[in-house]
C-alpha cells in the first residue's frame, strides 16, 4: 500500500475454445456466466492519475505482442488480457474462420510491463497451452 505502483501477481492464463453445441444439452437449459477470458492484470495505484496506464505484454524474444490500456484510479485496478496478440501480429489461417475460432498467442512467458506516468512496474505471466 505504500508503493505508488505495484503490479500484483498474475494467474496463468489459459486459451479456451467455444464450440457450437446442437445436441445433448440433456432435459434441461444451464445458464450461468463465464468469467472474461483470459488472464487478469491487477495493479494498485497509491494516487489516480486521471489518465489510463500503458500496458504491454512482451514475448521471449522481447517482441511487444499486446499493448493494452488500463484506467488509472487511485487504488486496485484491473485489465483482462485476452491472451491474443495485436492485429498486426496474427497471422490469418484459413481453418480459423472456418471453424470460428480464436488465434491465441503461443503457450509459454510473457513479461508484462505498466506504465503510469513516471512510475513503471514489471511482472511475469505463464501462457498455458490450450486444452487439446
Amino acid at each position: 500500500l505504500e508503493q505508488p505502483l505495484a503490479l500484483l501477481e498474475i494467474q496463468p492464463g489459459t486459451p479456451r475454445f467455444y464450440l457450437r453445441r446442437s445436441y445433448g444439452s440433456g432435459h434441461a437449459i444451464f445458464r450461468a456466466l463465464n468469467p472474461e477470458p483470459g488472464t487478469a492484470i491487477n495493479y494498485w495505484l497509491r494516487e489516480g492519475l486521471g489518465a489510463p496506464v500503458a500496458i504491454s505484454i512482451t514475448d521471449g524474444n522481447g517482441t511487444v505482442v499486446r499493448t493494452l490500456q488500463g484506467p488509472g484510479y487511485s487504488g486496485l485496478n484491473r485489465v483482462i488480457w485476452d491472451l491474443q496478440a495485436d492485429q498486426k501480429h496474427q497471422i490469418p489461417r484459413i481453418e480459423a474462420g472456418d471453424f470460428g475460432q480464436t488465434e491465441f498467442v503461443p503457450a509459454g512467458g510473457y513479461t508484462v510491463s505498466i506504465s503510469a506516468g513516471e512510475l513503471k512496474a514489471r511482472g511475469k505471466v505463464v501462457v498455458r497451452g490450450a486444452p487439446n
